[in-house]
């Protein structure tokens, strides 16, 4: 009897607290995303016309597909945290996950400063290429956590490797 008490307990604060976090993680990955299109302006892959790669997309297509990709991870995050009130989940594993997290969101900052910002594009490759590989251990630890969360943060990072190879392209290029 006490257990169901205390199941219930946990659906209800669950509930009160559902909409808070979504739009937490939403809008933290919102605000990343708009931080680093201040930062790309209108220099987003900028190829010359008849000189772009055949893989390449639009600009602009390229860099709103990036920009709300970054709530791929927002949703991604907000399923792992939810998983926290699963029984065998413990809270430290779920923390723990967002150590990745945030190098993650820290390394895809400083990609646009260098790559686009500082003109540096080979240091851009280099920055990018760490962060797939932070990406990759990410969607390893979200897999563990929850699947639809591995799911989604699985086609950011596929999305991460696109990016990467136009980045290169842009510097064999530019």
């Amino acid at each position: 009897m006490e257990y169901n008490l205390k199941e219930e307990t946990e659906n209800d604060s669950r509930g009160e607290i559902y909409w808070l976090y979504v739009f937490i993680f939403i809008l933290g990955s919102m605000a990343i995303a708009g931080i680093c299109y201040l930062m790309c302006g209108n220099n987003f892959y900028s190829f010359k016309v008849g000189n772009e790669p055949e893989f390449a997309l639009d600009f602009k297509i390229l860099m709103w597909s990036t920009m709300f990709g970054l709530d791929l991870i927002g949703l991604a995050s907000y399923f792992m945290w939810l998983s926290r009130f699963t029984d065998n989940r413990p809270k430290k594993e779920i923390l723990e996950n967002f150590i990745p997290l945030i190098i993650h969101l820290v390394l895809f900052i400083l990609w646009p400063l260098f790559t686009f910002g500082l003109n540096l594009p080979i240091v851009g490759c280099a920055i990018l290429g760490a962060n797939i590989i932070v990406a990759i251990y990410l969607v390893y630890r979200y897999f563990n956590s929850s699947i639809i969360a591995g799911i989604l943060s699985s086609i950011w990072t596929l999305w991460l490797m696109y990016m990467l190879s136009t980045n290169i392209a842009f510097c064999l290029i530019k």
